[in-house]
């Protein structure tokens, strides 16, 4: 059995949803995994509904935001094996 240092152990061992693109994140793939409307991502990020963007001009915290987003379903997904499960 692998036993993951506890440092690392809220970081997800794969990324089993395939929402890294080598080493860019699809911002947009996980927010369509999720359902998340511009409203949802705004609240999520605190930023105003205007300043949501998925381009080279992202703001930091909602590049940030779903990053940690991205990570969870990730850890999540390696708990339930199942992308039903994990989107819920």
């Amino acid at each position: 059995m692998e036993t993951t240092p506890a440092l690392f152990q809220n970081i997800a061992r794969k990324d089993n949803l395939g929402f890294w693109a080598g080493p860019q994140l699809d911002y947009r793939r996980v927010v369509d995994f999720l359902e998340f409307t511009t409203n949802d991502v705004s609240r999520l990020a605190g930023v105003a509904r205007t300043s949501v963007r998925f381009d080279e001009k992202i703001p930091l915290e909602v590049k940030e935001r779903l990053e940690w987003t991205a990570n969870i379903c990730n850890l999540v997904f390696e708990f339930f094996d199942d992308e039903v499960k994990t989107a819920l």
